[in-house]
């Protein structure tokens, strides 16, 4: 048999076949070799740009050479590097002067600044394909030059020069250099698996998890693809070149409904499954190009492809992504990753319906769980809700590419609150499961949604694609693309369950300022919201006060259907925020001073676009001119009181801020130097901050289950130390839980009887408790630990309940002993009836 060629991801052409480098992001260290690379030139074509400022911004890159030696810098921003262009107004300058319309803030981006060595230009196709490759939405990679300014010598072979449509002399208009994504990054050819070519996936498979080959064999893929393929199972098989299987993935309808239903919290996707009826009303519109008159109703032709570009490439190693060969020994979810291939189309373009039912978002944060029993009150009003609710959506999908549309009518479905949750009646599965995925690992991983669009495309009446992974695995980069979904209370799961929605596959999103005639539909969204009067409210502030600008709305679109909104006010406490909170770390003081942030007042996100979340709020800021936007999150003692900010769904984008601990004064004695009242009686408000840089910046989430037993001040400090440490912006805990009896420590309104009694020396007290907003990153189990089992790693609440975990902390503290009656005291001086009885009075 042929052995199969290995495609080495560090493999290079003409002068660069030799070269090692590596491409990492900017830090404030690399400033000085920075500035010896800055030329005469570069300060006419990109002007006098501080590169402290763009490094803390912008997304900036540098490339090093195998000596170390800096051999490229690059900055990219989402707005041309103009000064007279306002970064709200550049789509309309294209399409005005350059008249290109497809161009657009979310498949766009800008080189705002690079500077290189002598050489370093030749590294640039690299420096594309790795921002190319880390989004997999980006189209365009935009240059803009001043008049009489060429730089067609450096960017010729690379950038497609664009003339103004409008002036007659092109020497005296500025220039405009584009480079598409075709150019460096092909797709993979996908095709339906065989079970001749089963000794090429075995090895993919062997590469990466050799446990699973040893524990069912070396044909155990053959043998699924001949006994499921075509009847209840689909299996691909990804081609970088025709002949070399670079790729695997096995998928399948979801049958354990009830299972996903029971440990997790699918409330707002409806539990993956829709209403049998739906099925029956299904209006379809076909958009076909000229070259393609008809489009197939099935999928058995998904092995049909047209090679758009048969030359091989070979691409540099992914600086983001190394090799992992750690996987796992479940069929379930056995993944590998790391390149790219050719170019390639599938024939048949078959998309169904376009958005599932928009529901009320409830309890359902990005990276965080908040217990139900306190946070139900800010989100929904469950007595308001109507069980034959008739708000209709009609919404439409169309794609770049000839594909079906289905134009439908959707209503609000009815929230159960109840901890158990059943399945609806009369529903339908709505979901498939990706079981087996696998890539060779000389093969970057973020090519691997190539295979994600195929597998939409083998189940078109389905809308989710699930996807399961042991929570003490690290992530790798198909995941990026899931939601994770959060567990039932009290609820545990050996696996983290993520998902992903048609939509978020194939879909386009923008951006635009709200129109008084969005206010009907938004206020059919959140019509169920708790405090959706006051939300309206805002709103039609907002949308009426022209000349006043107080406040300004966003809706967010996906095909040009509203899927959110935002509601954001000029930030008004500025004082306050710089005398209690440290915000100087995550904004320069030249930012705040100038007054150039805001406030979020309402941020409302259909649940199947939370991972997008991130660009909205990046066109947020680019619309609204601003560097910043804060939230504050009131504390839980006024949950019964009207709030001026709802609770919002993007708290997982943002930056917790940590509070600090101001100067005690005597206020008498400060006289007129003494602070404003006003903010010496302000409650206690957990703050949150984001701006261009943190939305640029990806994070990766760390999911092993960490359970902390306890609320003293050790268990605070530790979690403390987790959550507000330097690398906050790149890692963040989506599985950490804390058991204690009264939940956090003084988290209570102060009492003076109570406080008398209970001296509290700690920091952590009421103001400071509530300022960290632990309840957002942290779940809370209210009870005391009676056992703990080692051998299958999880503790007894309560001696009810079982909760898993991976890294088990201990930080009881002081404890008090437990009053007894008087005649009880005979019996305990009787030492063996005391180790009979005493794990009743041990408190945890």
């Amino acid at each position: 048999m042929e052995t199969r060629k290995k495609y080495s991801s560090l493999e290079k052409v003409d002068a660069l076949e030799t070269q090692i480098y590596s491409c990492k992001p900017a830090s404030l260290s690399d400033i000085e070799k920075i500035k010896q690379l800055v030329t005469q030139f570069t300060n006419e074509l990109f002007g006098d740009c501080c590169i402290e400022t763009l490094i803390k911004e912008k997304q900036c890159l540098c490339l090093h050479k195998s000596s170390e030696e800096l051999g490229m810098f690059i900055a990219f921003s989402y707005s041309p590097n103009i000064p007279v262009l306002p970064d709200f107004k550049w789509e309309q300058w294209l399409k005005k002067l350059y008249r290109l319309t497809n161009i657009t803030s979310w498949n766009s981006i800008f080189i705002h600044y690079l500077v290189c060595s002598v050489d370093g230009i030749s590294y640039m196709p690299y420096i594309l394909r790795s921002m190319y490759k880390d989004n997999i939405f980006l189209k365009h990679v935009l240059l803009t030059a001043p008049p009489n300014i060429n730089i067609d010598g450096f960017f010729g072979s690379l950038f497609t020069k664009v003339i103004q449509m409008s002036e007659e002399k092109p020497d005296k208009c500025q220039s405009l250099y584009i480079h598409n994504r075709h150019k460096s990054i092909s797709k993979l050819m996908i095709h339906k698996a065989t079970e001749e070519e089963n000794a090429d996936y075995i090895q993919i498979i062997e590469q990466n998890s050799p446990l699973l080959v040893n524990k069912y064999g070396k044909d155990f893929f053959g043998d699924l693809i001949a006994a499921y393929s075509g009847l209840e199972k689909t299996f691909l098989a990804a081609e970088k070149v025709k002949g070399f299987c670079v790729g695997i993935m096995s998928l399948a309808p979801v049958n354990s409904y009830d299972l996903i239903i029971h440990h997790f919290d699918v409330r707002p996707y409806h539990g993956f499954c829709k209403p049998e009826e739906e099925e029956e009303k299904i209006e379809f519109k076909f958009f076909c190009s000229e070259s393609q008159n008809s489009i197939s109703n099935s999928l058995e032709n998904i092995n049909l492809v047209e090679v758009i570009n048969p030359k091989i490439e070979f691409d540099d190693s992914s600086p983001h992504y190394e090799s992992n060969t750690d996987t796992i020994d479940t069929v379930k979810s056995t993944f590998i990753f790391q390149d790219e291939g050719v170019e390639f189309q599938i024939i048949d373009d078959f998309v169904t319906k376009f958005i599932d039912d928009f529901i009320t978002i409830k309890t359902h944060f990005s990276v965080y769980q908040i217990a139900p029993q306190h946070y139900a009150s800010h989100l929904v009003n469950l007595e308001d809700i109507d069980k034959d609710a008739t708000d209709f959506w009609t919404f439409s999908l169309a794609r770049n590419i000839a594909r079906q549309s289905i134009n439908k009518k959707m209503s609000l479905p009815e929230i159960n609150d109840s901890p158990s949750i059943k399945s609806p009646p009369l529903c339908i599965g709505n979901a498939f499961l990706i079981e087996i995925f696998a890539m060779d690992p000389n093969i970057d991983g973020r090519c691997s949604h190539d295979l994600l669009e195929a597998a939409f495309e083998c189940f078109p009446t389905k809308d989710y694609c699930l996807l399961t992974q042991p929570s003490k695995y690290s992530t790798f980069p198909l995941i990026q693309y899931f939601t994770r979904v959060v567990t039932n209370q009290k609820k545990s799961f050996p696996h983290e369950l993520y998902f992903i929605h048609r939509n978020g596959v194939f879909a386009n999103f923008s951006v635009r300022c709200a129109h008084i005639s969005d206010f009907k539909i938004i206020a059919a969204i959140i019509s169920h919201v708790h405090n959706s009067e006051l939300i309206l409210n805002d709103l039609l502030l907002a949308l009426t006060t022209s000349s006043n600008k107080s406040s300004l709305s966003y809706v967010f679109l996906s095909e040009n259907s509203i899927v959110g909104f935002t509601v954001i006010t000029p930030e008004y406490i500025t004082n306050y925020l710089k005398a209690f909170y440290n915000i100087q770390d995550l904004m320069d003081n030249f930012h705040y001073q100038n007054k150039s942030n805001g406030l979020i007042m309402h941020f409302l996100l259909s649940p199947i676009f939370l991972k997008f979340s991130s660009f909205f709020l990046r066109e947020t800021l680019r619309l609204s001119s601003l560097k910043g936007l804060f939230y504050i999150l009131h504390p839980l003692t006024n949950q019964l009181f009207p709030l001026d900010f709802s609770l919002v769904s993007v708290l997982g984008e943002m930056i917790a801020i940590q509070p600090i601990h101001p100067i005690q004064y005597d206020m008498e004695s400060l006289g007129k130097y003494a602070p404003n009242e006003e903010y010496i009686k302000m409650e206690p408000l957990a703050l949150y901050y984001v701006n261009e840089k943190i939305t640029l910046t990806k994070k990766l989430e760390i999911t092993s289950k960490i359970v902390i037993v306890g609320g003293s001040d050790t268990a605070m400090a530790f979690i403390e130390s987790l959550l507000f440490r330097n690398s906050r912006k790149h890692y963040v805990y989506t599985n950490i839980t804390l058991v204690a009896k009264n939940g956090l420590p003084n988290e209570m309104q102060p009492h003076q009887v109570r406080d008398a009694m209970f001296q509290q020396r700690s920091k952590y007290k009421h103001e400071y408790i509530n300022k960290l907003g632990l309840r957002t990153y942290v779940n809370i189990v209210y009870g005391m630990m009676t056992e703990i089992n080692r051998t299958d790693k999880y503790i007894v609440i309560d001696d009810e309940d079982n909760i898993y975990y991976e890294y088990l902390f201990l930080f009881t503290g002081l404890q008090y002993q437990i009053p007894l009656q008087r005649n009880l005291r005979k019996l305990y001086s009787n030492p063996n009836y005391c180790r009979k009885n005493i794990d009743r009075y041990i408190t945890l």
